[in-house]
C-alpha cells in the first residue's frame, strides 16, 4: 500500500532542469528587457559588473530561502517563516510589502507593455497603450487561470531562448564586423567606466528589479519531486544561467550601440537588432518581449489577489477581501488590486516617461526590504536551527555570505539615492513601509487597552 510520503512525491513533477528553466524565466521581464536601458545609462558598459554583483547577492538570498525551506519541508510561504522566526510584526510588512512590490511590479510592465506596443501604434497616446493591456489581464484574471503555471512554463522557454539568440547574433554580428560603437567601450578606463565605481553602484537599483522575483523559485520548490537533490542543483543552474543571460546581453547591448543614447522609449533589444541589420527580428523580438511581460503581469496580478486574500484571512486586512462568490471567485480582492493598478497607470499621463523609473525604483526598494528580511531569517535560523536541520544550500556561503549580502545592500540604498528618480521611489517605499507599520501598532496598542 502506497504511503503518503509516496503519494505526494507522485503528485510533484518538476525536477532540477524544470524548476530552473521556470525560475529564470519568471525572473526576466520588462525589467530587464526595458530596465537595462536605465542600468546602461547609469554605468556605461561597466553595468556587466553590477549584474554580477546582483547576481552574487541573488545567490546568498536564494540560497537561504532554500535552505529553511528543505529543512522545514512544507507548502507554506517563505513569509511564514519569518513570521514564526522574527515576529508577527515583519510578517505582516513583509506580507503587505510584497502585496504593493506586486501592484507596482504590474503597473510597470503595463507601463512597459505601452512602450513595446508603441513600436507599431506610434501616434497612440502611452497611457492609452498600457491601458489596453492592463484592462486585458484584468479580464483574464476574472474569468480565472487554471493554465497559467503552463502559460508561464511556456513563455520561460520563449524568453531564454530570445535572449540566447540575441547573444549569438551580438557576438557574430561584432565578431564579423566590429563594434559600432566608437570610441568603442575597450579604448580606455573612461570608455568602460564613463561613471566610475559609483555609476556602477547607482545602477544597481535597476539591476536588482531585474533579479526580484527569485522568490518565485522558491515557491516552485514545494512542487520538485526530490527537494534535497533537485533543490540544490536547479538553484546553481539557474543562477549561473540568469546571471550569464543579464551580463551577457547587457555588455553586448554596450557594443551595439551608444549607451547614453538609450532611453526608455524602445527596448533596447529592439534597438540594437535594428544596428545588426536584421529588421524583422527588431519585430519579432518585441512581440516576444510584450508576450513575455503580459505572461509576468497576469501572474503578478493573480500572486496580488492571493497575498490580499491571505493578509484578509488572517485579520492584516479587511475580511471582505476574503469574500468569494458561489464561482469561488474573490470578486471583492480582484476589484480593489484592479482599481488600484488603474488609478497608478492613469498617473502616468501626467508624469509622462518617468513614472516606469519611479515605479522600478520604488520596487526595487520593496526587494531589498524583502531581501533583508529573509537574510535575517537565515541568520536567526541558524541560531535556533535544531540539530536535525543540517541542510545548508551550495549557494549559501554561510553567516558570512548572509552578513555581506546585507551589507551591500545597505551600501545600495545609500548610493541609489544619488539618483533623483530613484529617490522619489524611495520615499513612495518609505511612506507606504511606515503607514503599514503605524497601522499595525496602533491596532496591536488599540488592543491592549
Amino acid at each position: 500500500m502506497m504511503n503518503n510520503d509516496d503519494n505526494e512525491s507522485k503528485n510533484k513533477y518538476l525536477n532540477a532542469y524544470s524548476l530552473t528553466g521556470i525560475g529564470i524565466g519568471s525572473l526576466i521581464g520588462a525589467g530587464f528587457f526595458l530596465g537595462s536601458s536605465l542600468a546602461l545609462n547609469q554605468a556605461g558598459p561597466s553595468v556587466v559588473f553590477a549584474y554580477l554583483l546582483g547576481g552574487a547577492i541573488m545567490s546568498q538570498v536564494l540560497g537561504a530561502m532554500t535552505s529553511i525551506g528543505i529543512n522545514r519541508s512544507s507548502n507554506r510561504t517563505f513569509r511564514y517563516f519569518s513570521e514564526e522566526l522574527l515576529g508577527p510584526y515583519i510578517g505582516t510588512l513583509l506580507g503587505w510589502c510584497v502585496f504593493v512590490s506586486g501592484i507596482l511590479t504590474v503597473c510597470s510592465e503595463a507601463i512597459a507593455s505601452g512602450v513595446f506596443l508603441s513600436y507599431w501604434f506610434p501616434h497612440v497616446p502611452l497611457t492609452a497603450l498600457a491601458y489596453s493591456v492592463l484592462f486585458t489581464v484584468i479580464g483574464i484574471n476574472a474569468f480565472g487561470i487554471k493554465k497559467l503555471g503552463f502559460v508561464e512554463s511556456g513563455m520561460s522557454f520563449v524568453k531564454i531562448s530570445a535572449l540566447i539568440l540575441f547573444v549569438i547574433l551580438g557576438v557574430r554580428f561584432i565578431f564579423l564586423n566590429g563594434t559600432p560603437v566608437v570610441p568603442t567601450p575597450l579604448s580606455g578606463f573612461q570608455a568602460f567606466f564613463p561613471n566610475g565605481i559609483s555609476g556602477i553602484l547607482q545602477s544597481m537599483l535597476i539591476v536588482i528589479f531585474s533579479y526580484g522575483g527569485v522568490s518565485a523559485v522558491a515557491m516552485a520548490s514545494s512542487e520538485v519531486k526530490d527537494p534535497k537533490r533537485d533543490i540544490p542543483k536547479a538553484s546553481i543552474m539557474m543562477t549561473l544561467g540568469i546571471t550569464f543571460l543579464y551580463s551577457a546581453s547587457s555588455i553586448l547591448l554596450a557594443f551595439l550601440y551608444r549607451w547614453d543614447l538609450l532611453n526608455t522609449s524602445e527596448s533596447p533589444f529592439v534597438t540594437a537588432f535594428t544596428v545588426i541589420g536584421i529588421q524583422s527580428a527588431s519585430s519579432i523580438m518585441n512581440t516576444i518581449i510584450l508576450i513575455s511581460t503580459i505572461s509576468v503581469m497576469m501572474a503578478s496580478f493573480y500572486s496580488c489577489t492571493r497575498m490580499l486574500v491571505s493578509l484578509s484571512r488572517k485579520n492584516k486586512a479587511l475580511i471582505v477581501f476574503a469574500k468569494t462568490t458561489q464561482h469561488m471567485f474573490y470578486r471583492n480582492a480582484w476589484v480593489f488590486v484592479s482599481a488600484v493598478m488603474i488609478l497608478i497607470v492613469g498617473i502616468s499621463y501626467f508624469v509622462k516617461g518617468n513614472l516606469f523609473s519611479y515605479l522600478i525604483s520604488a520596487c526595487s526598494y520593496f526587494t531589498f526590504l524583502n531581501w533583508s528580511v529573509n537574510l535575517l531569517t537565515y541568520l536567526t535560523w541558524r541560531k535556533r536551527c535544531s540539530g536535525e536541520e543540517v541542510y545548508r544550500s551550495p549557494l549559501m556561503a554561510g553567516k558570512i555570505g548572509a552578513v555581506a549580502a546585507l551589507l551591500s545592500i545597505l551600501i545600495l540604498v545609500v548610493f541609489s539615492l544619488k539618483t533623483k528618480d530613484f529617490r522619489i521611489g524611495f520615499y513612495v517605499a518609505f511612506a507606504i513601509s511606515s503607514i503599514i507599520s503605524l497601522v499595525y501598532w496602533s491596532r496591536k496598542i488599540k488592543k491592549i487597552y
